[in-house]
């Protein structure tokens, strides 16, 4: 119970808690690899660990996830291990959406043709630029939002609030540029429109 008690220090109790099942996960994934070396499949199988999610530690006022799209919660993790290929760092933006896509393309399958995502991410010249990608809650609020390279645009259904970020000017997020950028608001609001609209035909 954090009740009466400041949100910084709520947020460092919390966090501590996060990092030690961040730890326990770790531990637990280091058996799963050991059993598949030891048995001997670790060599011909592709492995992927993913989070659903971030975690906010009240950098935006809020504590946990699922409550807005703010970088620290819509941030997660997704680690592809590739028999033969060397470890490298993908910096451009990915989606949970390529995870499947790029399953089948390492795989010699076919993508189906409702897949959003990309199955090309682990590409030399992938890079991501001019790719929109979408975010979403359906949970404790109604929030979608887009990225588009450094533009960030969120919209609160609830709320009935707009927030657009540049986050190369801004990673914080801490200015809303909603108002002094109205065409850049307009452009990538029709953008996640349209993104919602996909959404909906492909269910």
């Amino acid at each position: 119970g954090g009740a009466g008690r400041p949100a910084s220090e709520v947020g460092e109790a919390t966090r501590a808690m996060y990092d030690g099942g961040v730890v326990h996960t770790s531990d637990l994934l280091a058996r799963v690899f050991a059993a598949l070396r030891l048995r001997g499949p670790l060599d011909r199988t592709v492995l992927v660990v993913v989070s659903d999610h971030g975690e906010a530690f009240y950098e935006h006022d809020q504590p946990t996830h699922g409550t807005a799209l703010y970088e620290e919660q819509v941030r997660s993790l997704l680690m592809v291990r590739v028999p033969g290929a060397a470890a490298r760092r993908v910096a451009a933006p990915v989606s949970l959406l390529d995870v499947a896509p790029l399953l089948l393309e390492l795989l010699g399958l076919p993508a189906h043709g409702n897949f959003q995502g990309r199955g090309d991410i682990l590409d030399e010249d992938y890079d991501g630029a001019a790719r929109p990608l979408f975010f979403t809650i359906q949970g404790l609020t109604r929030e979608d939002g887009l990225l588009l390279d450094d533009w960030k645009y969120q919209v609160n259904w609830d709320r009935r609030e707009r927030r657009l970020s540049h986050l190369g000017r801004d990673p914080g997020e801490l200015l809303d540029l909603a108002a002094a950028e109205p065409a850049t608001a307009r452009r990538l609001d029709a953008l996640l429109l349209g993104l919602l609209e996909r959404q909906l035909a492909y269910y």
